[in-house]
């Protein structure tokens, strides 16, 4: 199982305690998902040229590619 998919599980487990949520925005947890950790990369990427925020995005970059293939590798 990856970690991607324990995620998911345990978020829609929870989630379901609270409300009920629909097959269809089930399905479009993953798009979320991969367009978040897109969104943080290129802002990473763009603000890597201030000091402040490089080694951040040195380390943080890497790992969002990871996520967004463990999400892929998944759907």
């Amino acid at each position: 199982m990856t970690e991607y998919s324990q995620i998911k599980i345990n978020l829609l487990q929870g989630y379901r305690t609270i409300k009920e949520l629909s097959v269809e925005m089930e399905n479009q947890l993953s798009l979320f998902m991969v367009a978040r950790c897109i969104f943080l990369a290129l802002y990473l990427a763009g603000k890597s040229e201030q000091e402040s925020i490089k080694q951040t995005a040195l380390e943080r970059i890497p790992l969002y590619i990871e996520k967004l293939k463990d999400i892929i590798a998944y759907v």
